[in-house]
């Protein structure tokens, strides 16, 4: 510090001359010299006002006001200036006094030239202290920035001990600064990042390098949030560590927003490919049911022709191509449902075949080292459900139990009937009671852990890796069973495996109505009548020509809708039915059926449709049509119909 060369004292005496003599001293000593006197303490406060002064000298011995009441006067105003006491001949004890109470240095009179030295060494340290004031007041005030910044903040040492948290920390994490300091950071730590995670963390900031990444932690309380973090390391002198400061910020809901946001994105996304899926799909089943129908109908016409009632090799072979081809009309239906979210109704059917072609669908896809193994109960009664939504059922359920084996385990899938149930539904929690057919998927793999059970059938919610799963597998689930009054069952042990048992209301035999799977003859009683055959698929023209001729009807087959309507326009009283397709190039079915019946309002009109984004079953009967049929069409059905519509009694006129 450098020396100073003036001073500003105060003097406190009674005696003008002491009072020159001690300048006079300091003088000699190189000071240039600014001073004041006073005497009470009415003046010396005055004084300390008007200062600043760099120094205060009081005499002991005054007659009205002491060194000792000088000091008191200091002390009370809050300065920080050095206080020295010369005097003459003081006793021992009264200068133990006096530094007692607070004055820095006592000179005697005899020896003024150690006044100086003095007076340099307390400016020296007066500086000290004002420098220590400040930094002690500059780090209160960072202390007091670092508490109320809106991150959490904590200090820790080398170790990881923590040595001080602020207040956003506390707020943050639930723990107060009594719970956490002294303890290792780690008590945050939730258990979703392993060992390598933190190995690579440590190296980092060891190596004097900052951290900086997101992370879950744990509150006080247990519940997990997200926080970006960042640590920075302090060094000392030397260069070794001996700190690290964290910075913490909660990033919860702007991850969970982020998530579903991108939750939101593939879903949209998924979406546009299932409409463009839809398009590609419908554009197939349409052509696709024009070769179905064809194969049917002359399969129809083969077997009524060539092989009466299907006896015979021949018989045997037709029938298998007839089985086969409503096989394929199914698939195609099916595929139209997956694609389009539609086209199916509930049936009364057995749960059975259903899981068994699930089962030969997933098989192909299943690695050699699962095992599937299935038991059906004989007695089991039918079920009432859109088969399309059941196979989606099926195909969640056992695509879970797959993912929980990781590629090796078994899955049993059983069906069996459940009379007088007495339960608790896992995804609604009502009581299931009565009786049911049931379907249980049982896997070996990984089982549910407890916490994750309550959360099963929340939508969106998953265990699976970013990017492996939707979390709406389980909730479709729920919906599809409760929407035609089932229930879900779930049993499950860690390591062991789980259980899903899937439950259906029971139907009694009565409201059992199965539909015919076999050739049906087509043989009808002969028929009258003029039938308008309008297709632009040739082959069904030709088709439907020869098995309507074939029971008497004259037919008129054309290709093209325009074609159709200026030939019943130039008779329209000569046509006693229409039967018409729904997609054709020029114009379609339901733009010709409504100009057909502008000119006949009573012409009995049928509509077949291979696939159809205009028109459905619905749309057909606000077209006012007499029958819709969904192609392929077989050909029992249409006669039976042809023939109710143009009554067989005979009132067609010829």
């Amino acid at each position: 510090m450098p020396t100073r060369t003036n001073l500003n004292i105060l003097i406190v005496d009674d005696s003008e001359d002491d009072a020159l003599l001690l300048v006079r001293a300091l003088q000699r000593s190189g000071y240039e010299i600014h001073w004041q006197r006073v005497e009470n303490r009415k003046d010396m406060l005055a004084s300390l006002e008007a200062g600043p002064w760099d120094v205060v000298i009081s005499d002991y011995n005054m007659p009205e006001f002491s060194a000792l009441d000088a000091l008191n006067v200091i002390q009370k105003t809050g300065r920080d200036v050095p206080f020295i006491v010369v005097s003459g001949a003081v006793g021992e004890e009264r200068a133990v006094e006096i530094m007692l109470a607070g004055a820095h240095d006592f000179v005697v009179k005899q020896n003024l030239a150690r006044l100086a030295p003095v007076i340099r060494r307390e400016l020296g340290e007066a500086g000290f202290r004002e420098q220590r004031r400040r930094d002690e007041e500059q780090l209160q005030l960072q202390a007091a920035a670092l508490d109320s910044a809106a991150n959490g903040i904590l200090i820790t040492d080398r170790d990881g001990l923590i040595e001080w948290v602020n207040q956003a920390f506390t707020e943050l994490t639930g723990y107060t600064r009594q719970e956490v300091e002294g303890r290792h950071i780690s008590i945050l730590e939730s258990g979703r990042h392993g060992e390598r995670f933190y190995e690579g963390l440590w190296h980092t900031i060891l190596d004097c390098r900052n951290w900086r990444g997101e992370l879950v932690n744990r509150r006080r309380d247990g519940s997990e949030y997200i926080e970006e973090q960042s640590i920075t390391s302090v060094r000392r002198a030397d260069g070794e560590i001996s700190h690290f400061i964290v910075i913490q910020q909660d990033v919860t809901e702007r991850v969970r927003a982020a998530r579903e946001r991108e939750d939101l994105q593939r879903q949209l996304q998924q979406a546009h490919k299932m409409e463009a899926l839809g398009q590609l799909t419908g554009g197939i089943a349409h052509d696709f049911n024009n070769i179905l129908g064809a194969i049917i109908g002359y399969t129809d016409l083969a077997l009524e022709r060539f092989a009466p009632g299907g006896e015979g090799k021949l018989g045997e072979y037709l029938n298998q191509v007839y089985r086969a081809a409503l096989r394929a009309r199914d698939l195609i239906a099916q595929m139209l449902a997956y694609s389009r979210g539609g086209g199916s109704s509930t049936q009364v059917l057995p749960m059975e075949p259903v899981v068994r072609e699930v089962i030969k669908m997933l098989r192909s896809a299943m690695p050699a080292t699962m095992e599937f193994h299935t038991e059906f109960a004989p007695d089991t009664s039918m079920v009432s459900i859109d088969p399309v939504q059941l196979h989606q059922v099926i195909m969640n359920l056992c695509i879970n139990a797959r993912d929980a084996m990781e590629g090796h385990g078994r899955m049993d899938v059983c069906i069996a009937p459940v009379r007088d149930l007495r339960a608790i539904c896992a995804s609604c929690h009502r009581p299931v009671e009565g009786d049911f057919v049931q379907l249980e998927i049982r896997d070996t793999g990984t089982g549910i852990a407890a916490d994750v059970l309550p959360r099963l059938f929340e939508p969106f919610f998953t265990t699976k890796p970013v990017g492996s799963g939707t979390g709406m597998g389980l909730p479709v689930v729920h919906g599809i069973l409760h929407e035609h009054g089932g229930h879900l069952l779930v049993d499950t042990t860690i390591g062991e495996g789980s259980c899903f048992r899937l439950l259906l209301p029971a139907l009694a035999a009565m409201e059992v109505r199965e539909e015919p799977r076999e050739y049906v003859a087509t043989t009808q009683v002969q028929g009258h009548g003029h039938v308008l055959v309008v297709d632009d698929e040739p082959r069904l023209v030709a088709y439907y020509a020869e098995l309507l001729e074939a029971q008497g009807y004259r037919v008129t087959g054309v290709t093209d809708g325009r074609e159709a309507l200026r030939y019943f326009r130039a008779s329209p009283g000569d046509i006693d039915l229409v039967i018409t397709d729904q997609t054709m190039p020029e114009m379609t079915g339901a733009s010709l059926v409504r100009q057909l019946l502008e000119l006949r309002p009573d012409l009995p009109v049928i509509l077949c449709s291979g696939y159809s984004d205009e028109i459905d079953a619905r749309g057909a009967q606000e077209l006012r049509v007499a029958a819709y049929f969904q192609k392929p069409v077989i050909a029992g059905e249409l006669l039976a119909r042809v023939g109710e519509l143009l009554n067989q009694s005979g009132e067609v006129d010829e």
